[in-house]
């Protein structure tokens, strides 16, 4: 393997990004009995495989044909970022897309050893048997051409990011939301309670009232929402939230009907 120019290497980002969207699809799809489209993108690409292989590739450069070394410097590596990528997501949308809560050896759900191992297993896979024909491949590609694939790509690929970020801030607001109605409606139906015991006939109509306007106006939120909130849930079926875990588990019924 050779050492690559920017664009060589952003064009590997863009190539195993779409292999990792191929392989999760097919095993997920596989558990689950029925296609389904892996991701946060919309696109048919999962970035944090093409950051994998890319930091992967160019930690072992130095000793890629000692094998012990490989397997550990990748794991190592591919494992740091799953957890740095899992931690900010989860900070910024307020949902983890991946769990590994429950897994022997996990740290906070975000990493776990299965999946650590798997990497290592990755990263001897890549750099001995997958990447040797690809690199023989891109060496060979004139430089106008690589240059032209990932400008395409980096324009589909920035489109996508802005696209799924917006979906992913309407999800978190959906569920914020849902959170704040569910605790207003408690509000209103323990006043509708008191009120009932006090006999005071007027005053319940009212708050029945109250009751049936804050549904109705968090129904019209959820009609403005839903769509975009459904898809990004169907996309990634292991995702959750701690925090409003039994709101995602409501949506996925829902998807489920």
């Amino acid at each position: 393997m050779s050492i690559y120019d920017m664009s060589q290497w952003m064009l590997l980002f863009f190539l195993y990004s779409f292999a990792g969207w191929i392989w999760e699809c097919l095993y997920v799809s596989v558990l689950k009995r029925k296609w389904v489209n892996r991701g946060f993108l919309n696109g048919p690409a999962l970035p944090i495989y093409g950051f994998g292989a890319v930091i992967i590739l160019g930690i072992t450069l130095p000793f890629r044909d000692n094998l012990i070394l490989v397997f550990f410097a990748g794991m190592a590596g591919a494992t740091a970022l799953e957890f740095v990528t899992g931690f900010l997501m989860e900070k910024i949308f307020g949902m983890r897309y991946w769990d590994y809560t429950g897994d022997f050896g996990n740290v906070k759900g975000y990493i776990c050893v299965k999946a650590s191992l798997c990497w290592g297993v990755f990263s001897i896979l890549l750099v001995k048997v997958i990447h040797r024909p690809l690199d023989s491949l891109l060496l060979r590609l004139p430089e106008w051409l690589v240059h032209t694939i990932v400008g395409l790509c980096l324009l589909a690929f920035v489109y996508d990011v802005v696209i799924s970020v917006r979906q992913a801030i309407d999800l978190k607001q959906f569920l914020e939301a849902q959170l704040a109605h569910n605790e207003k409606l408690m509000q209103l139906q323990e006043k509708l309670h008191e009120l009932k015991k006090m006999e005071l006939d007027d005053v319940i109509e009212d708050a029945k009232e109250e009751i049936a306007r804050a549904k109705e106006a968090f129904e019209e939120k959820w009609e403005v929402r839903k769509g975009r909130a459904l898809h990004i849930l169907k996309r990634n079926p292991s995702a959750g939230s701690k925090r409003l875990h039994i709101h995602v588990e409501e949506l996925r019924r829902f998807l489920e009907r």
